[in-house]
């Protein structure tokens, strides 16, 4: 063996180099390599609780490996100590014994000793933090599966339970989100609605305009048409401005203020330069009472994370009620699309007896729950001097008669029956007895269910409703199957984004396939609708019908994206690959902006008899004249302004617009 540093011949077990004085590096045993080696790879291939005891054992063969190679090193330890010096004598030899270098040198090499001492003693930890970090994060991964092994290998009830919560758990964190949003959008006072609307019509739509003509309504020279508006109120003040578009040009646009405070309203029509027409508002009082109601039910709605703490608590007392006899847990194959997927079946028995025990369990909680009496009396508290106080017959509420009123339900509930219908063969009404099945994946997760019960319709079958989704890897499949009425979808799912086509089918007879793309298959719990779709009729929905030869090869294109707070959908008619119509549509809401009221030589008081014609001498209605020329109206329409001769003629002229 030689010096790494300067190639010098080591004695056998040396610490340092003789010549440079260059620590030697000894590397670890080959044994306690492959120990480590093995025991990582039986951790990747093993369970979880395998995955413990191997990583346990490893440990403990690393230890006694570790342990063994310190007594060595101890002892070698010993003797380098005693050979330090001679060891450097070579390379201090130039030097005088009377200098001081030599004592500092002897000073380092005990320093670089002594920090490696540590390492060297207890190097058979890094190893054993290695396997202990490795199954901490298959067990990261995994947890899901783990935990989902663990409590299925229990009883069915503690089960049933487990899955069941973790649900209403994940259920009402969306739920909540849904409700903030609601509740942000009813504060009408602080808030602007704004959005444009247009349609489009191809080559193909003449004919359709032809019909409108002949009904009366000429637009056959309009190839497209819009609609913007805004909608914006602050300080007890509404501004609301409509504008209307033909051919991209805008025509018209019409602004009206109302003052609410000081019950006054403005109209005016900027597209003209029209002044303001100043009157006093009859509707003020009435609006300003509607946005007030609505801003007070919106302040008044209970803090989420009450709500949410509230729907656990009670969900969690109806889910422990139930007992091992109502509960089965099978395993249960499930088929759709050509997907094949093993789930759990959790088949949950709902009784007479089972309702009347959540029923009452709930109630008494009612009776007991501080935090739903605190909930409830701030409610009632906030909106006591609103109509919805009226409406909900909530003006003497009294939270004490409130508990009398739930202690006699309590006693009723004893001879309540919740499940019960009309056996027409017997004449007489039966109780029911409800099989409703939920499907679980590996993972805990509740990814379908069935429900079926006694039917009550005049020939007395069963009916049964199935909705489940399957999943090899990113295929995925839905069914749903109530009664007639049959829904698949298979595609892929990528990052909750579903691609893929969906058949309807009704008594056995093909309705339509949709073609999706990127549906997001989550948004609808969280109050969102995204994605496109193409819907295709079949041939068998028109076969036999005088309509086959029209609409046959007509298809319906719909791309949106849409939430609670902002939006925007495409509708589009196509016939044989051409466009007929097509719509758009936006909106957004956001917080109200300051809203300026107009003032001065720029506002006409209303009241005054020749109002309406100063009014209507403000206005440049060669401005109007020259966008319908833009726009490419006919003749007639442009001669209809051009014939106008007062205020009146005017709003008449607007109204045939359809504004």
């Amino acid at each position: 063996m030689v010096c790494k540093s300067c190639g010098a011949e080591l004695e056998d077990g040396a610490l340092f180099c003789g010549k440079c004085g260059t620590k030697v590096v000894i590397e670890e045993a080959k044994e306690v390599k492959e120990a480590a080696a093995q025991a990582v790879e039986e951790v990747k291939e093993a369970t979880a609780e395998e995955a413990k005891e191997a990583a346990t054992e490893a440990a403990e063969e690393v230890k006694e490996a570790a342990a063994e190679k310190a007594v060595e090193e101890t002892k070698e330890e010993v003797k380098a100590e005693e050979a330090v010096a001679p060891v450097f004598a070579p390379a201090a030899e130039p030097v005088k014994a009377a200098t001081p270098v030599a004592p500092v040198a002897q000073k380092e090499v005990g320093e670089k000793k002594n920090s490696g001492s540590f390492l060297k003693k207890f190097w058979f930890i890094i190893p054993i933090v290695c396997v202990v970090a490795l199954v901490a994060i298959i067990i990261g991964i995994n947890h899901k599966a783990i935990m989902n092994s663990i409590m299925k290998a229990g009883s069915s009830d503690r089960y049933f339970k487990w899955v069941a919560k973790n649900y209403v758990e994940e259920s009402t964190e969306e739920a909540i989100s849904l409700y903030n949003d609601y509740k942000a959008v009813y504060n009408l006072s602080d808030e602007k609605i704004s959005g444009e609307a247009s349609v489009e019509f191809g080559g193909d739509a003449d004919k359709y305009l032809k019909l409108l003509k002949q009904m009366g309504y000429d637009y056959t020279w309009v190839e497209n048409a819009g609609i913007s508006y805004t909608v914006n109120s602050k300080d007890e003040v509404v501004d609301l401005t409509v504008g209307a578009s033909f051919n991209g040009v805008e025509l018209t646009k019409i602004e009206y203020l109302n003052d609410l405070k000081n019950e006054e309203e403005y109209i005016s029509f900027p597209s003209v330069k029209s002044a303001y027409g100043e009157q006093e508002s009859y509707d003020a009082e009435d609006i300003l009472e509607y946005i007030t109601e609505y801003t007070a039910l919106s302040e008044a709605m209970p803090n989420s994370a009450d709500i949410k703490k509230l729907i656990i608590k009670y969900m969690g007392t109806a889910i422990d009620q139930v007992g091992s006899g109502n509960v089965k847990v099978s395993d249960k194959t499930l088929r759709a699309g050509g997907i094949t997927q093993d789930l759990t079946a959790v088949t949950l028995t709902i009784d007479n007896d089972l309702c009347q025990k959540i029923a009452i369990s709930v109630v008494q909680q009612m009776q007991e729950d501080k935090e739903l009496r605190k909930v409830v009396e701030q409610f009632i508290s906030d909106i006591e001097d609103t109509e919805y106080a009226d409406e909900l017959d909530l003006d003497d509420f009294d939270y004490d008669e409130f508990l009398d009123d739930l202690s006699d339900l309590e006693e009723e509930l004893e001879d309540e029956v919740f499940l019960e219908h009309y056996d027409w063969r017997e004449g007489k009404y039966v109780e029911d007895e409800y099989e409703y099945v939920l499907y679980v994946n590996n993972k805990g997760e509740i990814v379908g269910c069935s429900v079926e019960y006694e039917g009550d319709d005049y020939f007395g079958e069963d009916i049964e409703y199935t909705n489940y989704k399957v999943k090899k890897g990113s295929n995925v499949a839905y069914k749903m199957d109530y009664d007639y009425l049959v829904i698949t979808a298979v595609g892929k799912e990528s990052g909750n984004k579903f691609t893929g086509e969906i058949n309807i089918e009704y008594s056995n007879i093909d309705i339509a396939t949709i073609e999706v793309t990127k549906y997001d298959v989550e948004g609808l719990e969280k109050g969102k609708l995204s994605g496109k779709f193409v819907v295709i009729p079949e041939d068998s929905l028109f076969r036999g019908s005088s309509m086959a030869s029209r609409y046959e090869d007509m298809i319906l294109i719909i791309d949106c994206d849409m939430s609670i707070k902002s939006g925007k959908l495409m509708m589009e008619l196509d016939d044989d690959d051409n466009m007929l119509v097509k719509v758009d549509l936006s909106y957004n809401v956001s917080a109200g902006s300051k809203i300026k009221l107009p003032s001065g030589n720029n506002v006409i008081d209303m009241d005054d008899d020749d109002a309406g014609e100063e009014l209507y001498e403000s206005m440049d209605l060669d401005l109007l004249v020259q966008a319908l020329e833009k726009a490419g109206a006919p003749d007639d329409v442009i001669e209809q302004v051009e014939d106008i001769d007062d205020y009146d003629d005017f709003l008449e002229f607007l109204e045939d617009l359809g504004m």
